[in-house]
């Protein structure tokens, strides 16, 4: 009973712990929830953005006997092995048989046809119709379009097995997204061509198998259910591939499994990104458990002392300190048990209402229990030391022992705030060697510190210790500055160096939250500024469309809001040891279809230094032909034949065949996007005498006749290991002459620029390095794909090379790229990409979505926030939400601090009144010293955030960006609206308070002035 009347007189601190405890306790499980729902939702966005051979794996093994059962077997190993905390992870799983080998079919009235074959079960919804029907019975097949087209097999042959079976290809077809994981980037499946070389796929009843004379591989295609997924699963998705065909094995000891798809390296990437997101909102929120902790020791110590008349009076009436103990525990329990309750039931109610339905992991329930456990045990130590520290004397009449507790509990403060110190350092040399606070692991992948992700907070409470350890000092050289003043204004600074040692946690929970806030502002600007700029950089453009060239000439319809556009060649180079992409695209473009991205990507500097100066005539849009004539060159001396080298206005290159007609050559433009581009003549010469000249007429025909002017820089060019070429230049005229005799082969003019310049590029820092290349460097580039290589002088070398994941890259004129491809004698280069540059976001957002629809097979990237960027997003929102909970913390902190000082001092304004201080002018007087508080801590978090957010926030900041670029420099930025309101938040909510402290010292000494004047009058009375 007399416990419940002690907790009655003291409601309003009970209430402000409930709070306290309830909003460590909804934090706890609220931002827990949150962020396994967004990991979940990351994971499943992640796997549904991988692609091809990275987004499944393949289990293949000879066909059983028993087929049917071999299957079923191997359906049940899936579950079995992919497993994560006991319960299967969710995969879809596909099956077909192929032969290992070309099977030759006989075919009526031509060649036989050798292809291999295969049987595909759910082919009719994986794969589009080219001709033809799907097939209907055992007797008809399909066959892929490629391979069918290249072995010249239509809709409606009959072919025969090798033991004789008819059967009828009645379809042809193609995979609807060379891109879908059922495939895995099968190089049949899409192409129709395996690495071999054969053909394939003729695909037919499994009925037919045994007429083949193949045995077959089954081939079990497995893959996550991304609908399904959760964070928790990746680890196993790792394991997945190598833990399958292990039960597999199993299952048949004899039989030879192989493994197929990349898996691993699709998974990695997603679960990196997700552990960068814990790892980076654990960091705040151990900065609220630590202004928690002080929070309540804060509330416990005003307790202790509103109850220290009580505690008296109780140890005189015989209570022990042991009953002390147990009815503070008590009273910690009635208050934290509910506390915690109702803030892990408001904060579920907030996640469910908010959408964020998810399973509450377990640290989240340690956390609610950790926030009752700590204000019960400082409870039960505060009134234990409370209890103790008021022992009455003996009955011997003696005086009380003399106890070592404040020398003790000083040593043991000192040793705390080295040891914090120590952690500290230790912590931040642990985050920065790593760059992060993940930590690579052995095997692969990557673990969150928990030293390094601990060294925001570590650091934050360090500085704030040295700087409260510091304030002591400062406040006595105030003191001895104010001694000089004789009037009551100076009475704040002594009262301040007075008490300055229990001024320490005002300070200190202040400097936190300030701290707190800064790091939530210069993490949520730096983020997005960072994470925008990434995306920016790997995109290249606002929106990029990547299709299978030829281009079709509808991607080049100018849409609203569209600000720039470009077409765009990606190929794989070599420059030194490095396999990296080289861009194509058109020099005179890159100003307005590449976005800039400040320090990184200057489009305006690109254009510049890989423009090729060349002509490269344009033939009139209404001509379907042209025709070329020799002037001064005899009959018998002209060109036999050759090809136009041409660049329609999508940057589809071809080469249109000329044949002779009249006194020249003349060829029909092939369908394509007009305008074409004249990139240059391949001609068929006979043999030529020393003197020969010739000059080019050009003229279109067809629909215009139009001249088509070419200048004097058209020439003869060969390629960089040619040496002796006997054609030379015309003087003033596009043609050639030659310097001997020649004879008779094909003869490439283009126009060209001086003798000895080779294809400018600009590179990539890190290529550079790597590479060893410089600016003004010459290097031989090899295009892996085209055959060979071309000469390239380095002209620049910038940070990044934008519409380049990694950034890392080479970036040339297109143009000049195909020159000089033709040069070499490799194989044509075109344009699969088509790049727009919007004037706004939202023209960003509607012009892909009228891309997706105009084009549904392409590839459409935005270079607005993907999927990734919203999950990792969730580590933003968790830092502005613990910065805020940092806050209120601290408000609840120094209201209890004021509330306990009110009291404390009630007697100082009842003497200060005596002497004569008017109420106002002791209100005034609190107020400076409260302000001068506050203003010491609003000083040392601004220095405290300043040097942690300097040090650590950057890197910080990149854990979170997916994919990010190590050349694209990460530069602290502040979220000035969000800095600005909460700042402006806090300030306000600090106002008040000392507004109630005015208000209640004015109250104070105006009752204090009271009863002065009742004691004169009585004595005047007397």
């Amino acid at each position: 009973m007399l416990a419940a009347k002690r907790m009655r007189r003291r409601a309003a601190v009970f209430v402000a712990l409930f709070g306290v405890i309830a909003l460590l306790s909804g934090l706890s499980v609220g931002l827990s929830a949150y962020l396994e729902s967004a990991s979940s939702s990351g994971a499943r966005a992640g796997v549904v953005g991988l692609r091809g051979i990275d987004a499944g794996f393949r289990v293949i093994t000879p066909v059983a006997a028993d087929a049917a059962a071999q299957d079923a077997q191997v359906r049940a190993d899936v579950p079995r092995a992919v497993r994560a905390g006991g319960d299967p992870v969710p995969m879809i799983v596909s099956r077909d048989v192929v032969s290992g080998n070309a099977i030759a079919f006989d075919r009526a009235g031509g060649r036989p046809v050798r292809s291999s074959v295969a049987s595909i079960p759910d082919l009719t919804s994986r794969a589009r119709l080219i001709s033809g029907t799907w097939p209907r019975n055992a007797g008809e097949a399909s066959m892929q379009a490629d391979a069918a087209a290249s072995l010249d097999v239509k809709a409606g042959d009959v072919l025969a097995l090798p033991a004789g079976t008819p059967i009828t290809i009645t379809a042809t077809w193609r995979v609807s997204s060379a891109s879908d994981p059922r495939w895995l980037e099968d190089d049949v499946a899409v192409s129709g061509v395996d690495l071999d070389s054969s053909r394939g796929w003729i695909v037919i009843d499994p009925s037919l198998w045994k007429a083949t004379g193949e045995q077959g591989l089954a081939r079990w295609t497995i893959r996550p259910d991304a609908s399904r997924v959760r964070a928790d699963q990746l680890d196993a998705l790792l394991h997945a591939p190598s833990a399958v065909a292990k039960a597999v094995q199993n299952d048949d000891p004899g039989a030879n499994v192989q493994v197929e798809g990349l898996l691993q390296l699709g998974i990695e990437p997603i679960q990196r990104n997700l552990r960068g997101a814990v790892a980076v909102s654990t960091a705040p929120l151990i900065v609220v458990a630590l202004l928690g902790l002080i929070t309540l020791l804060e509330l416990a110590g005003m307790l202790g002392q509103f109850r220290s008349g009580e505690t008296v009076l109780l140890r005189a009436r015989g209570t022990s300190p042991r009953r002390f103990v147990v009815e503070s525990v008590v009273e910690g329990l009635v208050t934290a048990v509910p506390a915690a309750a109702c803030g892990a039931a408001l904060a579920l109610g907030i996640s469910a209402a908010g959408g964020q339905v998810s399973e509450v992991p377990g640290f989240a329930w340690a956390g609610v229990a950790g926030a009752v456990v700590v204000p019960v045990v400082v409870l039960a130590i505060t009134a234990g030391r409370s209890s103790r520290d008021r022992t009455l004397p003996s009955r011997r009449g003696g005086r009380p022992p003399i106890r070592g507790g404040a020398r003790l509990r000083s040593t043991v403060a000192v040793g705390a705030m080295l040891l914090m110190l120590l952690l500290a350092i230790v912590s931040v040399s642990q985050f920065l060697l790593y760059g992060s606070p993940l930590a690579p692991l052995a095997g692969g992948g990557v673990a969150i510190d928990p030293l390094a992700v601990s060294a925001p907070a570590l650091a934050i409470a360090a500085i704030g210790l040295l700087g409260v350890a510091v304030f002591p000092l400062i406040a006595r050289a105030l003191e001895r500055w104010a001694r000089r003043a004789r009037d009551l204004d100076a009475l704040a600074l002594r009262q301040l160096a007075r008490r300055s040692r229990s001024a320490l946690a005002p300070i200190l929970v202040l400097a936190f939250a300030v701290g707190g806030l800064l790091l939530g502002a210069s993490y949520s600007g730096t983020w997005s500024v960072s994470s925008r700029d990434t995306r920016q950089v790997q995109v290249g453009t606002s929106v990029r469309v990547t299709l299978s060239p030829p281009l079709p000439g509808s991607v080049a319809n100018v849409e609203s809001g569209q600000s720039g556009a470009a077409q765009v060649a990606r190929e794989d180079a070599e420059l030194g040891q490095d396999l990296v992409s080289v861009i194509g695209i058109p020099a005179d473009r890159i100003a307005s279809a590449v976005v800039p991205v400040g320090g990184a990507v200057d489009p305006a500097f690109l254009a510049r230094s890989v423009a090729v100066r060349a002509d490269r005539p344009v033939i009139p849009a209404a001509a379907t032909g042209v025709t070329i004539g020799f002037v001064g060159a005899p009959p018998e001396l002209r060109p036999t034949g050759g090809s136009l080298i041409a660049v329609d206005a999508v940057g589809s290159e071809t080469n249109v065949n000329l044949l002779p007609a009249g006194d020249g050559l003349a060829g029909t433009l092939p369908p394509g996007t007009a305008p074409w581009t004249v990139h240059g003549f391949n001609l068929l010469l006979p043999d030529l005498p020393l003197g020969t000249t010739m000059a080019l007429d050009v003229h279109a025909t067809w629909g215009s006749s139009a001249s088509i002017p070419l200048d004097s820089s058209w020439a003869p060019v060969s390629a960089s290991d040619t040496r002796g070429e006997v054609a030379v230049a015309l003087n003033g005229r596009p043609g050639f002459r030659t310097a001997a005799k020649r004879d008779a082969d094909y003869l490439l003019l283009q126009s060209v620029r001086p003798a000895g310049q080779r294809l400018p590029v600009v590179i990539s820092q890190t290529l550079a390095d790597s590479a060893g290349i410089s600016a003004h460097s010459e290097a031989m580039m090899t295009l892996v794909s085209k055959g060979g290589t071309v000469p390239v002088r380095v002209v620049g070398v910038v940070p990044v090379i934008p519409g380049i994941e990694s950034g890392e890259g080479i970036i040339a004129d297109l143009s000049g790229l195909q020159d000089a491809a033709s040069r070499e004698g490799l194989l044509q280069i075109s344009s699969g990409e088509w790049w727009v540059a919007a004037k706004t976001s939202a023209a960003t957002v509607s012009i892909a979505k009228t891309e997706r629809k105009a084009h549904p097979d392409a590839v459409v990237a935005v270079a607005v926030p993907t999927a990734g960027d919203r999950v990792l997003e969730s580590a933003r929102v968790v830092v502005w939400i613990a910065a805020a909970a940092t806050a209120l913390l601290a408000v609840l902190a120094i209201a209890s601090g004021l509330v306990a000082e009110l009291r404390a001092r009630e007697g100082e304004v009842r003497v200060l009144r005596a002497v004569g201080a008017r109420p106002g002018v002791q209100a005034r007087g609190r107020l400076r010293e409260w302000a001068l508080l506050l203003g010491v801590g609003v000083a040392l978090g601004l220095i405290d955030g300043l040097v942690v957010c300097a040090l650590l926030v950057p890197s910080l900041a990149r854990t979170a960006i997916p994919n990010s670029i190590d050349q694209l420099r990460t530069m602290l930025n502040i979220d000035l609206p969000g800095a600005a309101l909460s700042a402006a938040g806090l300030a306000v909510t600090v106002l008040v308070l000392l507004a109630i402290v005015a208000r209640t010292v004015r109250a104070q000494a105006g009752r204090s002035s009271s009863a002065l004047d009742d004691s004169t009058s009585e004595r005047s009375g007397e």
